[in-house]
């Protein structure tokens, strides 16, 4: 067993290369461990308060209930290593990595971090509370149950973690960024921040609660049957995401983006969506109903049987969408784009169709009763015979 002077004189002067297979044990409060190399080293029960840990590798070492509060760690190194219960609250962490090591239950409350690295780690059951980190990443990393309450992340990056149960109440994220993790059941609620981004995540059961992020970016996820009416998203963006039947009753929903997502029977009554992008999503069954959608994009998208009764949808863009049986009455539509959309059996009855444009519009069995057609602008035969040269031109017919 090696004492804190031996130690020291050791890390100064010491003949080897690599300190293995010692037990150190007892107070080494601060004590400067800078350049040290060990290996199998066990460090359980050690107190390390007040440490500089600069430039230092640890191989396979062990740290059951060692404390490092208040240390530095600073370019250093953990590969392979082990230990339960560390405390490390108050310490700070610099370029330091941990690489296929297991820190169950470890105290990070109230730490530092910039450019700290966790691969194929474990990290359960882990307590970040007041944490300030910068340039974060984790990959292939466990976080089940992690405490990461009333923190500061900026830019970070968790890659094919596992991140189920954890808990982020009252934190702040800052373009940060999850990829292919799975978040069940965890804790969102009064999250805040700047362009989190989960891509490809599993999120069936995340709790999004006052999340008060905005241009959130979700790419590929399930969302089915969730209710976004107390989220707090700001300017949500749904890439290929599944929304059906989920709740945006009264949401302000403008710039949000839901290109080629899936939102079957969705309920967006009374929401706001002006300038939202819509281009190609399946929207059949959808309700829109007392929306305000002024130069909303649905190009493209697949609105059988959606309802637009009283909508607000000035410069709105429904061209080569399929509106098949849809419901647009008495809704404001001026300026609108519907050329070469298919409006079969729709309903367009006491609409304004002030200047809207229904070139090449494909209407059997449509219902214009109260609507003044008179005011819109029909096929441009110029533009119809432009478009079929171009055609045929791309085609070689």
């Amino acid at each position: 067993m090696i004492n804190k002077s031996t130690l020291q004189e050791w890390i100064k002067t010491g003949e080897t290369f690599v300190l293995e297979k010692q037990v150190i044990t007892g107070d080494f409060a601060g004590i400067d461990l800078s350049g040290g190399a060990f290996q199998e080293v066990d460090f359980s029960n050690a107190c390390l308060d007040n440490a500089l840990l600069k430039e230092c590798n640890f191989i396979k070492c062990t740290f059951n209930n060692t404390s490092f509060k208040n240390t530095q760690f600073i370019y250093s190194n953990f590969v392979e290593c082990s230990g339960n219960y560390i405390q490390a609250e108050g310490s700070t962490w610099q370029n330091t990595s941990f690489i296929n090591s297991q820190l169950k239950q470890i105290n990070l409350a109230n730490t530092r971090h910039k450019a700290t690295s966790f691969v194929e780690t474990g990290l359960t059951q882990s307590n970040w509370k007041s944490v300030f980190a910068e340039q974060v990443s984790l990959v292939d990393s466990d976080l089940t149950s992690g405490q990461l309450i009333q923190a500061e992340f900026k830019n970070l990056s968790c890659v094919n973690c596992n991140l189920n149960a954890s808990r982020w109440k009252k934190s702040y994220v800052d373009q940060c960024s999850f990829i292919n993790c799975s978040l069940e059941q965890a804790d969102l609620t009064d999250l805040s921040g700047f362009r989190l981004n989960l891509i490809e995540c599993q999120l069936e059961t995340m709790q999004l609660l006052n999340t008060t992020i905005e241009l959130p970016f979700f790419k590929k996820a399930d969302l089915t049957k969730r209710d976004f009416t107390q989220s707090g998203l700001i300017k949500p963006q749904f890439q290929e995401c599944d929304l059906s039947y989920s709740n945006f009753r009264n949401m302000d929903l403008s710039q949000t983006g839901m290109m080629k997502a899936r939102a079957i029977g969705c309920d967006f009554t009374g929401a706001i969506l002006n300038q939202a992008n819509l281009i190609e999503a399946q929207l059949n069954k959808a309700v829109f109903n007392l929306c305000e959608m002024n130069m909303a994009l649905f190009n493209k998208a697949d609105l059988q049987q959606t309802l637009f009764h009283k909508v607000q949808a000035e410069q709105a863009q429904f061209t080569e969408c399929n509106a098949t049986e849809a419901v647009f009455t008495a809704s404001n539509l001026t300026y609108a784009d519907f050329s070469h959309a298919l409006l079969t059996k729709a309903d367009f009855r006491d609409t304004e169709l002030n200047r809207t444009n229904l070139h090449c519009i494909l209407d059997p069995g449509t219902l214009w009763e109260g609507a003044n057609r008179n005011a819109a602008l029909e096929t441009d035969p110029v533009r119809e015979k432009a478009e079929k040269m171009a055609k045929q031109s791309s085609t070689g017919k």
